[in-house]
C-alpha cells in the first residue's frame, strides 16, 4: 500500500510525500501537524497576518526537525469554498512546492475573486477566543464570590471583545443603505430548506460556550427578570447585534417577540 500524509486548516491544504511506509507517512504527519498549530498560535497569540504566520512557522518547524521534515516531498494550495462561485461550491489554486509560490497564487486569487474576508474570519475567531476567555473568568469570579449574575458592565466587557461577523442574511432587518449588519446567533437554530425539522447548534455556540452562559445568567438576573409585570419567557436562542438597533420584529419560526 501507498501512504501520504496531509493536512487542512483554514483555507490551507498542504500534502507531504507519498510513501511506501506507514510509518514514514505518520512522520510526516506529525510535522504537518506541528506545522499547523504553529501557524494557528502565531496569528492568535501574537496576532500576525495568516500569510506572515504560515511561513514563519514553516521555518521554525523545518529547523526543529531537519531529521523528519522532507520539504521536497510537501505541496501547497488553497481551497476556498462559498456558495457564489460560478461553476461551483469552491475554488482552488494550483499545487505549489513552495509556500511562497502558494501564497503568491492564493493572494491573485483572492483579487480575481473578491475573497477579501479571509483575514477578517481569522481575527474574528481570535476575537471570540479573547471573549470566550473572560466570559469564562467572570463565571469562575461568579462562583467563588456565590452570584448568581453577572453585572451588566461585566457582560458589555465580554460583548465589546466579541467578534461580530459581517451577516448578509438578515434581509427583513438590514437598513437600506447597508449590505450587512454585524449581527451572531447563540442557542438552538432550526435548519432551514429541506431538513427544515432538524435542529441544532448555531455556529459559535459549543466552541465559545462560556459567553451564551455569561448572557443567559444575565437575561435570568432581577434586574431583567421582568417586563411590567409579566416574567420574561424562556428562550432557546439569543441573537446579538452590534452598530445598530433591529426594529421590533417577529421571526418566521419564533414564538414570542424578537
Amino acid at each position: 500500500r501507498r501512504y501520504q500524509a496531509t493536512i487542512a486548516f483554514d483555507a490551507l491544504r498542504v500534502m507531504g510525500r507519498e510513501t511506501k511506509a506507514l510509518s514514514a507517512a505518520s512522520e510526516c504527519q506529525g510535522a504537518l501537524e506541528a506545522f499547523r498549530e504553529e501557524t494557528r498560535r502565531l496569528t492568535r497569540t501574537q496576532g500576525l497576518d495568516f500569510e506572515v504566520a504560515a511561513q514563519q512557522a514553516l521555518t521554525q518547524v523545518l529547523g526543529s526537525r531537519p531529521d523528519v521534515v522532507d520539504i521536497d516531498g510537501w505541496t501547497f494550495h488553497f481551497e476556498w469554498r462559498r456558495k457564489d462561485f460560478e461553476g461551483g461550491t469552491s475554488i482552488r489554486t494550483p499545487r505549489r512546492k513552495s509556500l511562497t509560490d502558494a501564497l503568491h497564487e492564493w493572494r491573485e486569487c483572492r483579487t480575481l475573486h473578491g475573497i477579501d474576508d479571509f483575514q477578517a474570519k481569522l481575527v474574528c475567531k481570535n476575537q471570540r477566543r479573547e471573549a470566550d476567555a473572560r466570559a469564562r473568568s467572570i463565571l469562575d469570579r461568579m462562583a467563588e464570590c456565590g452570584r448568581s449574575a453577572p453585572t451588566t458592565a461585566e457582560v458589555l466587557e465580554v460583548l465589546r471583545l466579541w467578534g461580530f461577523r459581517q451577516n448578509r442574511g438578515r434581509q427583513n432587518v438590514i437598513p437600506r443603505d447597508k449590505e450587512f449588519v454585524f449581527s451572531d446567533t447563540l442557542g438552538l437554530l432550526r435548519i432551514r430548506g429541506p431538513r427544515e425539522t432538524a435542529v441544532m447548534l448555531a455556529k459559535g455556540t459549543a466552541t465559545f460556550p462560556s459567553v451564551l452562559k455569561l448572557l443567559t445568567a444575565w437575561r435570568a438576573s432581577s434586574a431583567l427578570a421582568t417586563v411590567g409585570d409579566d416574567p420574561l419567557p424562556p428562550c432557546t436562542t439569543l441573537t446579538i447585534n452590534k452598530g445598530y438597533a433591529a426594529s421590533r420584529h417577529r421571526d418566521q419560526q419564533n414564538v414570542g417577540p424578537s
